[in-house]
């Protein structure tokens, strides 16, 4: 039987070559060999040969074990370095082969250029030898030329494509990223048929190809990556990109209009106050005298000649001496009803990933619009006067709504969803903020309205005119009133018919909500091509409103320009 001294001794040398500054193997027992007493034992190298590594880097040196062609697993592999390796070394001296038999262990290049070997011996195979070159970092000889393939062409053309390299841990998803990561170096490519050369690249290390395609308008069409690829010191590194077209992407936040009919939609307490209203316009002088009735005094206190009387002189001033004021009031409170049940909105539609693959829009309004008569003349100028009420510090505050969407070709597509519309609120609000300050400065209630609108003073004398008696009293069937004690109940009478409507208002403004299910469709517009929408126009709102358990139709128009 053969000895193992003589082929131990290498070993011994080895050890002997770490004591001076090199790591030697670390003796590994076994049964006689080569290839383990015959039974078909092979150590083979794994890793490209030569390792050419640059001064100062890190290689992966891997090796398999095999007995006849199957690995071994848990084997002990032992590495050393053989030679003058100008400060290199390996990170390990011994290494445990894997489930398929391979074993791994770092090559560590030093500071200068040096051609060694790592020596490497398993307990079932003789000593065997790779082959390392370490080289200065000025990578003489090496390159990455790097072309394109792009088989969209024809349908969505690119012009150029600006090609970017980066450290190898980039991974492609750097290609949508916010932020698009630093490039170790980058080119445009000006003739995509054609090649471009990096002559900087390090050596050695691996690194992550980026392509952006760009069309005629300079804008971004296409995309491609090749990540983690390998580039070896000393020779050209060739990658092939293969770019594919971008979709048209509507992801981001859009300033946004949309504008409701709802005229046929009107809840009952809404109802309630627009026939109060009604009820006013048709006979305003009655309906203030008889609420005064109502609230100030006992029922049939004033004949019927002095309830008449009083609504004459309440009419006369209204029609004679107060006409602007109150009538205008009158017909601005219609003006509101119809201004909600035609609602126009300001605010922002977001688009972005639901999470799960689709989109999703949030629609925010910040901003009811409200188109009226106000001060000025609708036969001259149909818009005539535009009034924007921030909803933000109003008691109703932003609305928002959240729906799915999908894109279909240049058509957006709302999916059905359902949203409660507080327009009942936007009624109120278009009277407290805009229609009684412009009858009444400051005006905050009804109340200050009448008593603006109505001279009880003038009322009361006109009265005690129509009883035929010139003694500052008015005579009625069981007593007698002063002027004065009629203007107090008027005053009392107009105050309490303002806290009437002002309580139903209120009650408006608390109680209703309507629920609107609504789908929608818009044109999709990419002005310059570069596959960000920049516009939805023409956009249809349509649908239904349930009020007091009916259903009513209703449409709508929308349109949104990305800001």
């Amino acid at each position: 039987m053969t000895t193992r001294l003589s082929r131990v001794l290498p070993i011994f040398v080895l050890a002997f070559a770490a004591a001076c500054g090199d790591p030697g193997l670390v003796d590994i027992p076994g049964g006689d060999k080569p290839e383990y007493n015959g039974e078909g034992y092979k150590l083979e190298i794994v890793t490209p040969m030569p390792m050419v590594l640059q001064t100062s880097t890190t290689g992966l040196l891997t090796v398999r074990l095999t007995r006849q062609d199957v690995g071994v697993a848990g084997a002990n592999v032992a590495f050393a370095v053989d030679g003058a390796s100008g400060g290199g070394r390996v990170g390990a001296l011994r290494a445990a082969t894997s489930g398929t038999g391979e074993a791994s262990v770092e090559v560590i290049a030093g500071a200068e250029e040096a051609t060694f070997r790592i020596a490497m011996e398993s307990q079932y195979t003789n000593l065997m030898y790779a082959d390392v070159q370490v080289r200065a970092a000025n990578n003489t000889g090496t390159t990455v030329t790097v072309s394109i393939a792009y088989p969209d062409q024809t349908t969505q053309p690119i012009q150029t494509a600006t090609i970017s390299i980066h450290e190898g841990t980039v991974t492609c998803d750097a290609l949508n990223a916010a932020t698009p990561p630093t490039a170790l170096s980058s080119q445009v490519l000006s003739n995509i048929t054609s090649s471009v050369v990096f002559t900087d690249v390090q050596g050695g290390q691996q690194v992550t190809v980026l392509a952006v395609g760009k069309n005629v308008n300079s804008a971004e069409v296409a995309d491609g990556c090749v990540a983690a690829t390998d580039v070896v010191l000393g020779q050209d590194n060739p990658v092939m990109v293969t770019l594919a077209a971008r979709t048209l992407r509507l992801q981001g936040t859009y300033d946004y209009t949309s504008e409701f009919d709802m005229a046929n939609a009107i809840p009952g307490v809404f109802g309630d106050i627009v026939s109060e209203v009604a009820a006013i316009s048709s006979d305003p002088g009655l309906y203030i005298v008889l609420k005064i009735e109502d609230l100030v005094a006992d029922p049939g206190d004033f004949p019927g000649w002095i309830i008449d009387a009083a609504a004459n002189a309440v009419n006369n001033l209204i029609t004679s001496y107060l006409p602007e004021t109150f009538l205008n009031w009158l017909t601005w409170i219609g003006d509101a009803a119809r201004v909600v049940t035609n609602l126009t909105v300001e605010g922002t539609l977001t688009i972005a990933d639901d999470g799960s693959g689709g989109l999703q829009a949030t629609e925010v309004w910040q901003n009811v619009v409200f188109q009226w008569r106000g001060q000025c003349d609708p036969a001259t100028s149909p818009l005539c006067d535009q009034r924007r009420i921030a909803l933000r510090n109003t008691r109703i505050g932003e609305q928002t709504m959240t729906y799915a969407v999908t894109r279909d070709n240049l058509v957006f597509r709302a999916g059905e969803h359902t949203r409660s519309v507080p327009y009942a609120r936007f009624f109120h609000l278009f009277l407290l903020q805009v229609v009684y300050p412009e009858l009444v400065p400051g005006a905050t209630g009804t109340g200050q309205i009448l008593a603006n609108a109505i001279d009880c003073n003038a009322v009361a004398e006109w009265v005690e005119e129509v009883d035929g008696n010139d003694d500052g009293q008015i005579d009625v069937v069981v007593t007698t009133l002063s002027v004065a004690q009629l203007e107090g109940y008027c005053g009392q009478g107009l105050s309490a018919v303002g806290g009437v409507i002002d309580g139903k208002l209120d009650q408006l403004a608390n109680s209703v909500n309507s629920n609107v299910s609504l789908t929608g469709a818009a044109e999709i517009v990419d002005l310059n091509a570069d596959l960000l929408v920049d516009k939805l126009q023409n956009g249809v709102w349509t649908g239904t409103i349930t009020v007091d358990g009916s259903a009513e139709p209703v449409t709508g128009s929308f349109d949104a320009s990305r800001n």
